[in-house]
């Protein structure tokens, strides 16, 4: 209650605010400030050696004048074959030459699609399916396998991985930055196992922060609307001593229930980032990030009085949490490198009346150099400590109350040019060893081919492992949510009906599933305005979990019932296939067009569910440089129709959606948007409960916020 007073009265307070900065903001737009100091000066680390693999750098183009352009227009016109990216060989490459499906989200298409926060920013990568299950609850993945809980998507945030071990999945609800600070982020549709691990089994999701140096004076962003009810940023840079930068920010945001949902939300966010360069060839960083949020829920509470045996309750969670990370980078030479980092991050979640903590403490080490005159080598190591604690609780029973797992890996990769390059082989392998499924094996081999400088064709052929959480080696349910307990008659005497219950259990003899993928993809510049960019793939999956069910037993608890347990086995297998296409159009000096499609197809075998994504996706964006500094941005995008959640379900009807942003920069410092979110419709369902944890879903809602951006 103590927690709800508190941030009661902090929203008020940042209403007050917000109110006054959007004052300040007129008062500076109508001329009656003193004029504020220059933008920041664009990131002109345009050798690729200078770039380093935690920091994705794009090459800074010339203005005919010979000026360079600011870092906005810098990412609005710069080509794609032009972006220089780290994700896929954890070694600065050009995006356009990558042997992978990649994307790139830049800080300027966040900027205009209005997100205002990461899963709807990742609407924009063709083949990413993004659906929410309620105002704090996000279904993101990649090529299949969606739910509430991704488990074959990794994600990171510079090169701090965000995907906890539990339940083998992102809380979304609690990764809030400051958006105006986001570099970029590099989307991988695909495995990536060889070089980033365990989990990387249908892509990587890389979120890359600026450096410091690049986010120098005050930045302060406020606005609010109907769902999204009041937000704050505030973010300070500066210049701490010789060649050393640092920047400070703090978040704060208020999200309001929809309607007949129970799904209100209030976070706070803050923290830090300094970047020292040691020598001309060291570089020291240090970052850190503390949060508290609170979000409300109705959850499906099991018992074993009916009639009514999953009874939606009001919950209200709590997550506090933080992190440290520590990066220190060595230059040998154009092509060398060496790259130490480390990282402390703690999440504590308050709910269903006990406290879960997860740690995690993970050492990292990787070395890039030439091998003769048309190599380059990358190899590394790493070991990650991740102890968590899960006490027992109304909906789960954990067979160990404390668990400490370790992680340890080393892998090599070695790409050989052929033909003065124009065609590339890369070799290469992880092997890992953690406490649950032992040795795991990740290799793969790709080939790159540019027959033109304007035309790219690659393969690939990859093995990555998804490692068991505890959600499947240590978790039984009380009653398996979603499976309705059956009457079976009077089997004790008593004169009542008694019922048959289904209860989820662990894994006997845990194993890793499996992904045995092959892709091939092809991009094509037709013209320095139009290019097209597609890949398709087929991907099996072995050791899949499904439910084996085993002999039943009578209980008492709370009456007199028998008990049918179903427990974990990797018994499943499943196969996926389909492409992505996208395009994009310059269709003049100040319209840009871009378009995408993906098709997915799945099939499994008789102990799995179909799954809950859409065969069809269909994304459309136009933005536009009008006069008077104005920006408008419209996106639309068809989803299909989600299969059910649980035979007899309900299922998800397909959807047609449009967002629209309209910006006005009435100075160089100042800049208002208004954005509509969700315009087609007064509401839509995108998501079905989960099997596991049956959560109200709500519907998104139509709705609107505004916002100014104020630069000093």
């Amino acid at each position: 209650m103590t927690t709800l007073t508190v941030a009661t009265n902090f929203s008020a307070t940042t209403r007050r605010l917000c109110a006054a900065v959007m004052l300040a903001g007129a008062l500076a737009a109508s001329g009656q400030q003193s004029p504020a100091p220059a933008a920041a000066p664009a990131n002109t680390n345009a050798a690729p050696a200078a770039a380093t693999p935690a920091v994705a750098t794009p090459a800074t183009p010339a203005a005919p004048d010979g000026k360079k352009f600011d870092l906005a227009d810098e990412l609005r016109w710069l080509k794609a074959e032009r972006m220089i990216i780290t994700s896929v060989s954890k070694r600065p490459e050009v995006l356009f030459e990558a042997p992978a499906a990649v994307a790139v989200i830049t800080n300027d298409d966040i900027r205009r699609s209005g997100a205002r926060s990461f899963p709807e920013a990742l609407r924009l990568v063709p083949g990413m399916s993004v659906a929410q299950a309620d105002a704090n609850s996000w279904a993101v993945s990649a090529r299949g396998n969606n739910n509430i809980f991704a488990d074959k998507m990794l994600v990171l945030v510079d090169g701090r991985t965000i995907f906890q071990p539990v339940f083998n999945g992102v809380f979304w609800n609690v990764q809030d930055y400051v958006l105006e600070d986001i570099e970029r982020i590099e989307v991988i549709r695909g495995p990536g196992g060889t070089l980033w691990g365990a989990n990387a089994v249908n892509g990587v999701i890389n979120i890359i922060t600026k450096e410091a140096k690049e986010t120098p004076g005050v930045f302060v962003n406020a606005g609010g609307g109907t769902m999204e009810r009041g937000f704050f940023s505030a973010r300070y840079g500066a210049k701490v001593g010789e060649d050393a930068f640092a920047r400070g920010y703090f978040n704060f945001r208020e999200r309001a229930p929809r309607e007949g949902g129970h799904d209100s939300s209030t976070m706070v966010q803050g923290g830090f980032r300094t970047d020292w360069k040691v020598t001309d060839v060291a570089r020291l960083t240090l970052q850190g990030d503390a949060y508290a949020e609170r979000h409300d829920n109705r959850l499906a509470i099991p018992n074993f009085v009916g009639p009514n045996f999953f009874p939606l309750t009001d919950q209200t969670y709590r997550n506090y949490g933080g992190n440290i990370l520590s990066r220190y980078t060595r230059e040998f030479g154009p092509e060398s490198e060496l790259q130490i980092q480390a990282y402390y991050d703690r999440n504590d979640r308050h709910e269903l009346g006990i406290v879960a903590r997860q740690d995690i403490l993970d050492f990292d080490i990787q070395h890039r150099f030439p091998l003769g005159e048309r190599q380059t080598v990358v190899a590394g190591a790493g070991y990650r400590y991740f102890p968590d604690v899960q006490p027992d609780n109304a909906v789960f029973i954990y067979d160990r109350r404390e668990l400490n797992s370790q992680l340890f890996s080393a892998f090599l990769q070695d790409e050989i040019g052929f033909f003065d390059d124009h065609v590339k082989l890369t070799l290469g392998s992880k092997v890992e060893h953690n406490d649950r499924t032992g040795f795991e094996v990740q290799p793969n081999a790709r080939l790159v081919w540019q027959p033109t400088k304007k035309q790219t064709i690659w393969g690939a052929v990859s093995r990555a492992i998804q490692m068991p959480g505890r959600s499947i080696t240590d978790i039984r349910e009380r009653v398996a949510l979603g499976l309705q307990p059956m009457p079976v008659g009077d089997l004790n005497g008593d004169g009542s009906v008694d019922y048959l219950f289904f209860r989820g259990g662990p894994a006997a003899n845990p194993k890793s599933e499996t992904l045995l993928a092959y892709e091939l993809g092809y991009r094509l510049e037709v013209t320095d305005r139009l290019s097209f960019d597609t890949a398709a793939f087929y991907n099996e999956y072995r050791n899949v979990v499904a439910g084996r069910v085993g002999a039943p037993f009578p209980e008492f608890n709370q009456n007199f019932h028998l008990v049918l347990p179903i427990n974990a086995v990797n018994i499943g297998s499943r196969q996926t296939y389909g492409f992505e296409v996208s395009a994009k159009w310059q269709a003049a000096d100040w319209w840009r067009l871009s378009a995408g499609y993906s098709q997915l197809q799945v099939e499994v075998d008789a102990y799995l569910q179909a799954g809950r994504d859409p065969v069809n996706q269909v994304a459309l964006r136009s933005s536009m440089d009008l006069p008077g500094n104005l920006e408008l941005d419209i996106m639309s995008r068809y989803v299909d129709v989600l299969p059910p959640a649980a035979p007899g379900g309900p299922r998800v009807n397909p959807y047609f959606s449009m967002d629209a942003r309209l910006g006005w920069k009435a100075s160089k410092n100042v800049e208002f948007a208004l954005v509509g979110q969700n315009l087609l419709s007064a509401r839509h369902t995108e998501f079905s409960p989960e099997i596991a944890v049956i959560s109200q879903t709500t519907q998104v809602p139509r709705s609107v916020y505004a916002t100014i951006s104020l630069r000093f």
